[in-house]
């Protein structure tokens, strides 16, 4: 890179501006029991998280780009969000009553959405580089499996305790 810029600068050609990495992604999605009303019942807390994955600074203006977590086509939670810098995360979470009897449970979603001119505007500081990792989905059927973990986890402590490894005795082979 050194030897690229010493020939422009002698050569006099400029050289195009170091893209920007500006990526807020949908990073993580999950679920917890908060509270237990039966085995099969209860309160359940839906986290998502956006972390800017890049490693410049996401900056925007008001109103330019939004969290929505959903369930179908319904928002639970929105949250706009205008800076970002890079690592930085922001979480949006719900409580949600949920019952394992639902032969067919929701599925959520956590997305990024932006304002269709946010391209338009010129500035590479709120272009985000990767728009395939702006969602992530948590499907009914995982956190049905959290109710069914603790159920079998009270049935079989002993899955929790560490085992020792069997001692296998060394092969001899005669001669």
């Amino acid at each position: 890179m050194r030897t690229t810029l010493l020939l422009a600068a002698l050569l006099g050609v400029a050289l195009p501006a170091a893209a920007q990495s500006v990526d807020p992604a949908a990073v993580s999605l999950s679920a917890r029991i908060v509270r237990r009303h039966t085995a099969y019942s209860g309160v359940v807390r839906i986290t998502g998280t956006v972390r800017n994955v890049g490693s410049d600074a996401f900056r925007s203006g008001p109103g330019q780009q939004t969290i929505l977590l959903s369930v179908y086509d319904r928002v639970l939670v929105r949250r706009d969000f205008t800076d970002l810098a890079a690592g930085e995360s922001i979480q949006v979470s719900v409580e949600v009553e949920w019952t394992t009897s639902l032969e067919f449970p929701p599925e959520y979603v956590l997305r990024i959405a932006y304002d269709p001119d946010l391209y338009a505007d010129g500035r590479a500081s709120n272009d985000d580089q990767n728009r395939e990792d702006d969602s992530k989905r948590l499907s009914g059927y995982d956190v049905h499996d959290l109710f069914r973990r603790e159920i079998f986890l009270r049935i079989h402590p002993s899955m929790l305790q560490p085992r020792p490894l069997a001692r296998i005795a060394p092969l001899r082979i005669e001669r």
